[in-house]
Formats: C-alpha cells, structure tokens, sequence
C-alpha cells in the first residue's frame, strides 16, 4: 500500500512527501519486530514471574514474590532493551547505565552478605581446624570454660562442664589459648 503510494506521489510531483514515506516504510518493519520482541517479551516476563514464583514456594524462601517480581523485570527490560535496538533507538546508553546499575547492586548484596556473614564463616573456618586437633572425650580449659569435648560442630565446640553443656563459638579457640587437660591431671 505505502509502496503504490510513494509511487503515486513521485507522479504527482510531490517528491519530499514521497521520500519521507519511503523512510517511514524502510522503518516500518524495524518497528514492528521491535514491538513484537517487546510484546512476546512481556507475555515472557509473566510466565517467568509464574515459575520463579512456583519454584520458589516449592523451596520455601520467605521472599518468594520479591524473587518472582526481580526476574520478571530483568526479562521485562531484557525484551524492551532488545526491541528498542531493535526499532533503531540508540540504547547504548541504557544498557551502560543498566550495567553499572546492576553492578553498583550487586556489590552492595555482596558487602552486606559478606560482612553479615563475618563471624559464621570465621566458625566454620575454625570448626574445621579444630576437627584435626579436638576429639571427643578429651578434657580442655579454654579461658573460664573446662570440660570434656562432646562434640565439634560445623560451628562450635560442645563441652561437658559442670554447669552443663555449653556450646563455645569454635573463633574462640583461634583468639584464645587452649589447654589441653591430661587424663591423670583430673579437674579442680
């Protein structure tokens, strides 16, 4: 139809008229793959928000519909970046500012992870050490806790006292000193 029109106008003497057209047309299919990468990419970004959601209250995670919400908005802008490239809109300074966006955010999920995690990681990490030196059933002294080792958890030590059992954080054996009680030596 455009093509029977932009020849009519060139016969007609209107020849700025016709060639705007004929940029219009030689745009026209750019914007309509656009449009339909960013419609499929919506119909996407719901049935993705769908199976995260699903999945996610299949693992119980408490933040299931926030998890959901995050990957449906990542497709989201994944399609609508790519259907405006697509249409022939500049979108390099888009994904630029996507890009250091996203990184800006990770790092802060990666900070805070890291430094909520500071005094786990530091147990696990004794813990682990401390399977090779502790066993079962030998007696320590370890500032104003004595016992009798039960046990070496993932993240502490569990000991035998006469108050009971008390679980002591295993960075605790790295900061302080540990002294390890002979058999004939008895307790105090």
């Amino acid at each position: 139809l455009f093509v029977f029109v932009t020849a009519a106008l060139k016969t007609a003497g209107l020849t700025g008229v016709a060639a705007w057209l004929e940029r219009v047309v030689d745009f026209l299919p750019g914007i309509v793959t656009g449009g339909l990468i960013i419609l499929v990419g919506y119909i996407l970004a719901g049935l993705v928000r769908d199976v995260t959601l699903a999945a996610a209250h299949s693992a119980e995670f408490t933040e299931a519909v926030v998890i959901s919400r995050l990957a449906q908005a990542i497709t989201l802008i994944t399609a609508l970046v790519i259907g405006l490239d697509q249409i022939g809109i500049d979108v390099s300074f888009l994904t630029t500012m996507l890009g250091i966006s996203s990184a800006a955010l990770l790092f802060g999920f990666a900070l805070a992870f890291g430094l909520g995690a500071r005094t786990l990681v530091s147990n696990l990490v004794a813990a682990h050490h401390l399977r090779d030196v502790l066993e079962p059933g030998q007696d320590i002294r370890m500032g104003d806790w004595e016992g009798t080792v039960l046990e070496v958890s993932s993240t502490a030590v569990i000991l035998d006292t006469e108050a009971g059992r008390v679980s002591v954080p295993a960075k605790l054996y790295q900061e302080q000193a540990v002294v390890l009680l002979l058999a004939d030596a008895g307790r105090e």
